[in-house]
């Protein structure tokens, strides 16, 4: 009996570190700002219009091959999620969801890089049926994502150093 109730906790906290265990950010469209309620980074901000992603004192620009997943603000919803403070490793979700298609992409990216980590894509094939597949990130995507990180110093940013 000790050992089922010892095999019963493993696998929950097997479950638990590798799940989607990730918590959902507010996000102010108007602003850009994003509520970290994991407290794990001082700034957060997506400016929608500009494509253009801060974290702390990271900043990446969007290049041509990650704009074409936000083709058309005004028909789609985005939403973000962040790894919780205690995960192996940390990521940021952006999902785009187009309000009249039947598929939505999820970006996931490094919050310490800014460099990708996987893209995805689900499709709606059936009645409450989805397929998920990774989309490839080609060299040439890369090498431009990683020439459009830059350093900047937010002016929101609170020096808590």
């Amino acid at each position: 009996m000790k050992q089922l109730f010892l095999i019963a906790v493993l696998a929950c906290l097997t479950m638990n570190s590798y799940g989607n265990s990730g918590k959902p950010l507010e996000w102010n469209s108007r602003t850009g700002d994003i509520i970290d309620v994991t407290e794990q980074y001082a700034y957060i901000n997506f400016d929608l219009k500009n494509l253009r992603l801060t974290i702390d004192d990271k900043e990446l620009l969007f290049p041509r091959c990650m704009r074409t997943y936000f083709d058309s603000h005004e028909d789609q919803r985005v939403q973000f999620e962040i790894s919780r403070p205690k995960s192996e490793f940390s990521w940021l979700a952006i999902g785009v969801y187009p309000k009249d298609k039947k598929h939505n992409i999820i970006l996931h990216i490094s919050p310490e890089t800014l460099l990708p980590l996987g893209f995805y894509i689900s499709v709606h094939e059936r009645r409450n049926s989805w397929i998920r597949r990774e989309l490839k990130i080609s060299e040439y995507c890369l090498s431009d994502i990683e020439k459009n990180i830059t350093s900047v110093f937010p002016p929101n940013l609170k020096r808590s150093r």
